[in-house]
């Protein structure tokens, strides 16, 4: 018996699309997170940071008014003293007076009748004050206190120093240190020592931020994760899940503009069969007398199964899948139909017509247009050619195409000039009887874009050109007046003057236009 083994290829692009959007969300996440955090954990520390350097600065202020004592040292004078301390200062336990490493009096104890020997300091700053962290055997007390000797004053700090202090979140530990030597004062959170830092510091997994103040004291905030390292399990799976919708979604828009772009081939084929294409025509003015001398075709599609389909749309997927020559072949046979009678009435006017390069290399075309001509009985003289500089091809191998369009009679535009490569070179080598200067640089007049400084160098350039100047894009009559300052012979073309308009409203405007400058 033979077995049939099918074999289905796995989908990559939806696993990639749910890849890159997982990343993005634990990226972003994290990112947000940890930030959230590190502001959380920076405001604790400067609380916590306060907040000690509020008890040290009570504690240092009862010690040095004990020390500038006018009376003599365990005196009735001097105990009154250091009581009044104890009222005056609430982070104060007891105060008393030291002689020989001996405890011989305190606010609260009195003169002692046997001195108490203190035992050896669990640490000694740069300044000679020493440090205790338990003073409960030595005071005889079930509460934990801290106590430092600083000359002969012995100032033992309350218990409940600290109970007023907001406890950090319970991922947060914070530290309590003396800046010279980093005696631990205080610990909130930690299990264990900790290696203590002197400034901020931020990591993929953790984060730590210690600051000092005026008073030697310093805290050390740390969060031992911070970011996607603090979520819950749960929390994660959520985070997974919302990324793999996102993923699919990605993938689904991605997959949906793909088959829309392959749609739009085969819609744009039936098009230009069943005659869905059609023909706009924008007049040419000349700017001098405001006279239209000539049209630009402009092809329009308005689609049964699509809509209204921008020209740059539908002009990149046609010369993308090889069809920009149908459409090519196809507006010039229905502009020169439709302009028959104008181009008969009117010798001077000119019919222009754009062409890719991918048409210029045809070497059918001028065939065509040739017989398309005599057809229709227009001037050679009247057609004009505009093909695009942006085009990256060959403007040498093209001259020689250019130079039979020519010699036919046919004109030649150099169209957008200014954008695309090599202008200089394009001009050396088209030999272009006309040149249009691209829209950006008609709008960039009366402003402070580069493009107004290049284009005043433009006006230099056509001036010692014999060609035709034509200037897109011309909307306000500043632009016009500007225009017509530094090039009077140029036409322009523009909403100022005209839209592109059907063959019927065409014909309108220019008798219209006609009977104007008659009367």
């Amino acid at each position: 018996m033979q077995v049939t083994v099918f074999s289905k290829r796995l989908p990559v692009e939806p696993i990639i699309s749910v890849l890159i959007c997982l990343s993005i969300a634990l990226w972003v996440t994290h990112f947000v997170l940890q930030k959230q955090q590190w502001t959380a954990l920076k405001n604790y520390s400067d609380y916590a940071l306060n907040y000690a350097s509020g008890v040290t600065a009570d504690l240092k202020t009862g010690v040095v008014s004990a020390q500038s004592s006018p009376y003599t040292a365990c005196s009735h004078n001097d105990l009154e003293l250091l009581r009044d301390l104890l009222w005056q200062h609430k982070y104060l336990k007891d105060i008393g007076r030291v002689q020989n490493g001996n405890l011989i009096c305190s606010a609260e104890r009195g003169v002692l009748k046997e001195a108490v020997a203190l035992p050896p300091a669990d640490a000694v700053l740069n300044n000679g004050v020493s440090f205790w962290r338990n003073s409960s055997a030595l005071i005889r007390t079930h509460f934990e206190m801290d106590m430092t000797l600083t000359g002969s004053v012995l100032a033992i700090t309350s218990p409940f120093a600290f109970d007023a202090i907001r406890y950090p979140d319970p991922t947060v530990s914070a530290i309590i240190y003396s800046k010279n030597n980093r005696y631990v004062f205080k610990t909130f959170g930690f299990n264990q020592p900790r290696d203590l830092a002197s400034s901020a510091q931020m990591t993929s997994a953790t984060l730590s931020y210690a600051s000092c103040s005026e008073v030697n004291v310093c805290v050390m905030g740390e969060r031992d994760r911070a970011g996607i390292f603090s979520l819950s399990f749960s929390q994660h799976l959520i985070l997974v899940f919302a990324s793999c919708l996102s993923g699919f979604g990605l993938y689904s828009l991605v997959h949906k503009a793909r088959k829309h772009r392959h749609s739009m081939v085969y819609h744009l084929k039936n098009a230009i069969t069943k005659d869905e294409l059609s023909i706009v025509f924008q007049p040419k003015i000349r700017l001098s007398d405001s006279m239209p001398v000539g049209v630009e075709a402009l092809v329009r599609w308005d689609s049964h199964a699509l809509g209204v389909v921008r020209p740059d749309v539908f002009i990149e997927v046609a010369e993308k899948y090889g069809l920009i020559r149908k459409i090519t072949h196809r507006v010039i046979d229905l502009s020169m139909a439709q302009m028959q009678a104008t181009l008969d009435a009117k010798p001077d006017f000119t019919l222009s017509i754009n062409l890719s390069i991918q048409d210029l290399t045809d070497l059918s075309l001028l065939p065509f247009i040739l017989a398309k001509a005599k057809q229709y009985k227009i001037q050679h003289e009247q057609l004009v050619f505009e093909i695009t500089e942006r085009s990256a091809g060959d403007s040498v191998s093209l001259s020689d195409i250019v130079k039979q369009y020519t010699e036919a009679g046919i004109s030649i535009s150099l169209d957008d000039f200014g954008t695309g490569y090599s202008n200089l070179a394009w001009l050396g080598h088209l030999n272009a009887s006309e040149i249009k200067v691209d829209q950006s640089f008609t709008q960039s007049i009366g402003t402070d874009s580069i493009n107004q400084t290049m284009l005043d160098a433009i006006f230099s350039l056509l001036q010692r050109l014999n060609v035709v100047r034509v200037f897109e894009g011309v909307e306000t009559q500043e632009q016009a007046d500007y225009i017509l300052q530094y090039c009077p012979q140029a036409i322009v073309q523009g909403w100022l003057y005209a839209k592109p308009m059907p063959i019927d409203q065409l014909q309108g405007y220019l008798s219209q236009t006609t009977n104007g400058l008659d009367r």
